[in-house]
């Protein structure tokens, strides 16, 4: 998976959580921690397209599969209301993969 396939997946993620978000109450737990994992995804979403980095490396290659690995997961769930909680928890691991992705740039800068 290329950067910009990366960018690009987490820019349809966001879509949807955006989908989701209008079906939920905007004072609900599920909402509100929508919000912010809506947030923190845009944020790595730019903070990606700014860096630079190697798509070759072996780290880089091990993190990307898993990150489309947990967007397989995230579609079976993010349409439906009723699986928010499952749609939290994917999330929070898209996140993590996320992170990763960006610290292994980072050091590799360094």
């Amino acid at each position: 998976m290329t950067k910009v396939a990366v960018i690009e997946l987490l820019g349809k993620i966001l879509s949807n959580i955006d989908e989701l978000r209008g079906s939920l109450d905007s004072n609900s737990a599920e909402r509100k921690a929508l919000d912010d994992l809506r947030d923190k995804i845009s944020k790595r979403r730019e903070t990606l397209t700014i860096i630079f980095f190697q798509e070759n490396t072996s780290v880089y290659k091990k993190i990307t599969p898993e990150i489309s690995k947990i967007n397989g997961t995230l579609q079976g769930s993010i349409h439906e209301i009723e699986k928010t909680a499952e749609t939290l928890k994917t999330l929070a691991q898209l996140m993590t993969a996320v992170d990763e992705l960006i610290k292994i740039t980072a050091e590799a800068l360094v």
